[in-house]
Parts: C-alpha cells; structure tokens; sequence
C-alpha cells in the first residue's frame, strides 16, 4: 500500500466517523490548529470550536440534529458545528410520571418496541429526551428497535 493511501485511510477512521455523542479527543483540535499554520483568525476559530466541544460541518455545511453551524466573524476562520444550548437548557430533568407513562403507552399504540423502551424509561425513572438531547450531566439511552422511545441517563 502507498504512503498516501494510508494517510487517507486514517484521516477518515479518525474524523469520518464522529457521532453526536462521541467525546473529540484533544488531538482532533490540536490537528485542527496545525493545519492553521499562522492563520489567527483560524486559530481563533478552531479554539473557539474547542471550547464549545464542537467539531467540524459534514458534506454542504451539515450538522448533528439539534446541533447548529457557527461561522467565525472574521476571514480565513474555521465553520464549526456545536450543540444548540437553547436546546439543551430546555431539556427536562423532571422523570416520567404515571399520567405522562400512561398517555404515552396510548401513543405507542400496538408497538412492542415502544412500549418496552417506554416501559424501561419509566421503571428506571428516567426523564425522555426532548427533541432528541438530553441536559447537561446525562446522555441519551435507547431500545435498539425502529420504534424506541428515547430517554435520559445520569453520566458517571
């Protein structure tokens, strides 16, 4: 195998995979601001995607769902993607109740993967997910079926 294939080969296993869970590690900015080179408004940009934990946009600008593009203020910077806060704010920390378990167990209707992640979610008292995050110090959990109701877990 050539050089330069291996080269591509690791740049995609190491930034074509990135879901909107995956922790970045530290190396992916540190990368990031090499490819800078003396660029400030790069730099600036690339440490400001840092701090915000964001990474960069996929093909045609594309984000994560309920993740928004953040365009730098200035020539030559980096677009990045980062988690909506907004979103994140409003998301409820509050378990799921009786009333709420019983009108969301009308919705599932007939659905055996939706009831049983519905289920999980309320014996574990776990909050759902709105709109798909989760509040800051929980990550999001789920049945693997087509149907699964989505829920919030504490982070260790």
């Amino acid at each position: 195998m050539k050089p330069r294939f291996r080269t591509r080969i690791f740049a995609i296993a190491a930034f074509g995979a990135l879901s909107a869970g995956a922790e970045v590690s530290p190396t992916y900015y540190e990368n990031l601001r090499k490819e800078c080179a003396g660029n400030a408004c790069c730099l600036e940009s690339v440490t400001a995607m840092a701090k915000a934990e964001g990474v960069l946009p996929g093909a045609n600008d594309s984000c994560f769902p309920n993740w928004k593009i953040m365009v730098p203020g200035c020539a030559g910077g980096r677009k990045w993607c980062e988690r909506d806060k907004k979103l994140v704010a409003e998301a409820s920390i509050r378990p799921l109740g009786e009333a709420e378990y019983k009108a969301k167990q009308k919705e599932c209707g007939e659905s055996a993967c939706c009831l049983g992640s519905l289920k999980t979610a309320y014996l574990g008292k776990h909050p759902l997910a709105t709109k798909g995050l989760c509040p800051e110090g929980y990550r999001e959990n789920m049945n693997r079926c087509i149907d699964s109701v989505r829920w919030c877990e504490k982070t260790r």
